[in-house]
């Protein structure tokens, strides 16, 4: 059985590297999912109560966030998690929808190159920007 310096490990670097400057709400998705997966081998009390406080954490916004960034695209999301965001986002505006599923099948209108490992250390703000969209083909 690990001693409490072991089981706290993970959870004080995820915790220092979410309170990071540079860190934005989808790399913080990114941060709880890794550390979800470091204490599956914990007791299932812990991992139980890391479930409830991530629940508690993360609405359909933050992985909206999460797959918005171009360096994410919502890779590590459940299901559930996806579809709860893109439920969200549908309620919010529909044409953005259609944006959101081109955008995390790296399709039409969004040129392969801008999802190059190049462009990985590219802020995901100054990465929308630089994506040109015909406004008159997605939105009514």
């Amino acid at each position: 059985m690990p001693d409490y310096k072991e089981r706290m490990h993970p959870i004080a670097v995820a915790l220092d590297r979410t309170q990071r400057n540079e860190t934005t709400t989808g790399i913080a998705v990114e941060i709880w999912h890794k550390l979800e997966k470091e204490l599956a081998s914990q007791p299932k009390a812990v991992l139980d109560c890391f479930i409830q406080k991530k629940k508690m954490a993360f609405s359909a916004a933050h992985f909206l966030a999460n797959m918005m960034d171009h360096r994410f695209l919502g890779q590590n999301l459940s299901a559930a998690e996806q579809s709860e965001a893109y439920e969200y986002l549908d309620v919010i505006n529909k044409n953005f929808l259609l944006i959101l599923m081109s955008h995390c099948g790296k399709s039409r209108p969004f040129q392969p190159y801008l999802y190059t490992n190049a462009l990985r250390s590219q802020h995901p703000i100054t990465w929308w920007k630089s994506v040109k969209i015909e406004k008159d083909k997605y939105f009514d």
